[in-house]
């Protein structure tokens, strides 16, 4: 009370009131100013230069309705109906075999709305490193919710990456391929590392997705799978931490009510660059039932699972991922 009587009488007195926001934006056009005379950057056609750019130093093309600049609450890019895919005859696409990954790189990937907030401070300090990239933060709008994170690629890598409410049906990639379906209701992915290395990184992982399903005889054409119907996998929880390249998974489970199998992992994944040849020491535990338990009680499948005495079949999955070698696990006594 007493400090709000003293400030009211400095008032009396005939003081100038000071506004601090106003102050504070003044203040921010002026850096903001002083920033493009110093690093020359053309705000003024940045707008409809940032995607052909963006296309001229990666193998990916970038399209959109519409890019423009906003300087109000900070700096901002503003891109409508973006359009992210691998170039036509690039490397990217001739070395994506497997036709889930061909697909996501021919079918690509769409965000309603994109906006990306420059880190004013590593934009200066870009100015003066050699090759170095100045970072920022994400949001946006994409397959029915929301995705949001941050990177800073100035000394140590650090990347950060949220999203919640993701339909998977509306991945056409995924439909393309798979017509699986599902809510991610939460993801979140975090990594550091110094120079962006993989194989020493640290970061967290974790996943939630509600109500997987998808249906193998939309592009299976063998009588059999089309006999399957559409499969439930219930929900999917997954997480993990990663230290110096070892990602460790704490839970990471699939089940529910009604599901046509149950299944749990086990184990670590040693992380390398690239992604697809890190080395895996997973354990997959598979609980089926009736439509499903067939398939694994085939022979044929001898050679990947062992059936133990609780009805589940288990498999040790060694090698890297792009290349995994399942086997049969059986547990010691």
């Amino acid at each position: 009370m007493r400090m709000r009587k003293i400030k009211q009488n400095e008032n009396a007195k005939g003081k100038p009131k000071v506004n601090r926001i106003q102050v504070g934006y003044a203040l921010f056009s002026l850096t903001v100013f002083a920033l493009v005379l110093v690093t020359k950057i053309p705000f003024d056609r940045f707008g409809g230069r940032v995607l052909v750019e963006l296309s001229k130093a990666t193998q990916i093309d970038f399209d959109a309705s519409d890019v423009n600049i906003s300087f109000i609450l900070g700096p901002r890019v503003i891109i409508k109906n973006l359009q992210i895919r691998a170039r036509s005859g690039s490397k990217m696409r001739q070395d994506n075999k497997s036709e889930l990954q061909q697909a996501l790189v021919t079918e690509g990937i769409t965000f309603e709305e994109f906006v990306f907030r420059p880190s004013i401070l590593q934009l200066i300090q870009a100015q003066f490193k050699k090759d170095a990239m100045p970072g920022g933060s994400f949001s946006a709008d994409a397959f029915g919710g929301e995705i949001s994170g941050s990177f800073s690629m100035i000394g140590k890598v650090e990347t950060e990456i949220y999203a919640k409410n993701i339909s998977l049906s509306r991945v056409r990639a995924l439909q393309h391929t798979s017509s699986i379906k599902g809510l991610i209701n939460e993801l979140g992915f975090e990594m550091s590392s110094q120079r962006g290395r993989l194989g020493i990184a640290d970061g967290e992982l974790s996943i939630a997705v509600k109500g997987l399903e998808f249906n193998p005889g939309v592009f299976v054409n063998d009588n059999f799978v089309k006999s399957l119907g559409i499969l439930k996998f219930g929900d999917l929880s997954l997480k993990g931490n990663a230290k110096k390249g070892r990602l460790r998974f704490n839970q990471a489970t699939l089940k529910g009510k009604g599901t046509d199998l149950e299944a749990d992992l086990d184990g670590e994944v040693k992380l390398s660059d690239p992604i697809n040849r890190s080395s895996m020491d997973l354990i997959v535990r598979v609980t089926p039932r009736d439509k499903l338990r067939p398939i694994l009680e085939n022979p044929l499948l001898s050679s990947v699972f062992a059936k133990d005495a609780r009805g589940r079949f288990a498999t040790k999955l060694e090698g890297s991922i792009g290349a995994p070698k399942p086997k049969p696990y059986k547990p010691g006594p």
